[in-house]
């Protein structure tokens, strides 16, 4: 659940206003285990502002977790007094991306609301809440259910090669459905079926296709990663290359491209092809001489 930005009539602490000084809102941890056929997820929300923190003591205020997960359609709201919350949900409504999106909302009618941490444009003021209204919104947290983690070992199993008739010599990349689907030409096709009959010639064929296909991908992700990689982020194949990152010790988030360039990442994520296809190249042409 992604809320844009927008204006209150009344302050309220969220990253796009400035509505408060020195007070922060937003989920500090959030942690999910398996639990026979339902997912737990432990979240932990961290409230800096001593006001907000007083409505939830005196029950004018609570803590609400919007979860939601698109590929199911599922959608439910949890509520809390307290900001470590424990949630269950049953495992088949999860599949792919779920959003954690927190608040907190009054309860009940608060009259003359005003909070020694406004912005001093607010000097003088109160306002009227009214049950239901936010009094706090938090970035949200994303995390992926795979439910067959043991087919997204294999990068191979999320890249597909496919011969399009009205290609000639281009190649083009389709990032739309749940692989990553390499489009070729007719000839093109047959002529990489045959190459790749040759184990041998199989890294010759990553270096020649699927690491230029690989490095558009990143790209790709590079420029989502501002939207937590929203356009993405519930397709297989993005999953098949976050479970290949974890295991080679890198994160994808926002960060990672601040780190290490499309171009590097695609060479560590097939094991840098290019060195084993000139490998290939010269063991062939030593055989033939």
């Amino acid at each position: 659940m992604q809320l844009k930005e927008r204006y209150h009539p009344y302050p309220v602490l969220a990253p796009y206003t400035n509505d408060y000084q020195n007070s922060e809102f937003k989920i500090k941890s959030l942690e999910d285990k398996t639990l026979g056929k339902e997912y737990l997820f432990e979240i932990e929300l961290n409230i800096k502002n001593r006001g907000l923190e007083n409505l939830i003591k005196e029950n004018k205020a609570e803590y609400i977790i919007h979860v939601e997960c698109s590929k199911t359609s599922f959608r439910e709201v949890f509520t809390s007094d307290s900001p470590k919350i424990d949630i269950k949900i049953d495992s088949f409504n999860l599949d792919g991306k779920v959003e954690f999106s927190p608040f907190i909302i009054a309860k009940e009618n608060i009259l003359n609301y005003n909070d020694g941490s406004f912005d001093p444009i607010f000097d003088g003021f109160s306002f009227s809440i009214n049950k239901g209204q936010y009094l706090a919104i938090g970035n949200r947290a994303i995390i992926s259910i795979i439910k067959d983690k043991d087919d997204l070992k294999q990068l191979s199993s999320i890249i597909r090669i496919a011969q399009v008739a009205d290609l000639e010599k281009e190649t083009k990349v389709n990032l739309e459905g749940d692989r990553i689907q390499i489009m070729v030409s007719n000839e093109t096709y047959e002529m990489y079926t045959y190459a790749s009959r040759n184990h041998n010639r199989l890294r010759i064929l990553h270096s020649m296709i699927v690491l230029p296909a690989l490095i558009y991908v990143l790209y790709e992700l590079k420029e989502d990663s501002g939207n937590d990689f929203e356009q993405y982020s519930d397709r297989r194949w993005f999953q098949a290359l976050e479970v290949r990152m974890k295991e080679l010790g890198i994160n994808l988030d926002s960060n990672l491209f601040s780190a290490k360039s499309p171009y590097e990442l695609a060479q560590i994520l097939l094991d840098y092809p290019t060195k084993d296809a000139l490998d290939k190249i010269y063991e062939a042409d030593q055989e033939e001489n």
